[in-house]
């Protein structure tokens, strides 16, 4: 008689949705960004996909209660990835839980997210120039970064 799965390998079964978020452009400065963004069906898949990006268990993640994360990372392209990575690289994945995906825990995510790429490209949003005419205001570049993850998000969304 074939062994019928367990509840767990069930859960297993259905896969997290996966998009990207493009980061807005500078101008001179290369490569462009993105994150990569997992919406898991529940919190046991999002803790296993933690927990494997985080080289953790997934009982250790559980036990923090996560209801979403942005994790950012460095990354060092090896040698046969240069060229690949030359005008587009990834600096992070967020992970989502969709009975928890709402508008408050999306802002807040993509807030960690736009921080992340303003460390990246080495912006401080906390520097404003005086003249609203400066073309290249830090905190606009923040502001204008959430609202491109915004708009990508939701329009990834069915």
């Amino acid at each position: 008689m074939p062994r019928q799965p367990k509840a767990e390998e069930a859960e297993e079964a259905e896969e997290a949705e996966r998009f990207t978020l493009l980061a807005p452009k500078l101008p001179g400065k290369s490569p462009r960004f993105f994150y990569f963004v997992e919406i898991h069906p529940d919190d046991v898949s999002m803790n296993r996909g933690l927990a494997e990006l985080q080289g953790r268990s997934p009982k250790a993640v559980a036990k923090e209660k996560i209801v979403a994360a942005c994790l950012r990372y460095e990354f060092v392209p090896q040698k046969s990835e240069e060229e690949a990575f030359k005008h587009i690289a990834p600096i992070g994945t967020l992970f989502f839980s969709q009975p928890t995906v709402s508008p408050s825990v999306v802002a807040h995510e993509l807030a960690h997210a736009a921080i992340g790429w303003c460390r990246r490209v080495k912006l401080d949003p906390t520097k404003n120039t005086p003249s609203a005419r400066h073309a290249f205001d830090q905190e606009e570049m923040f502001a204008s970064c959430l609202q491109t993850f915004t708009k990508q998000f939701w329009d990834a969304r069915p």
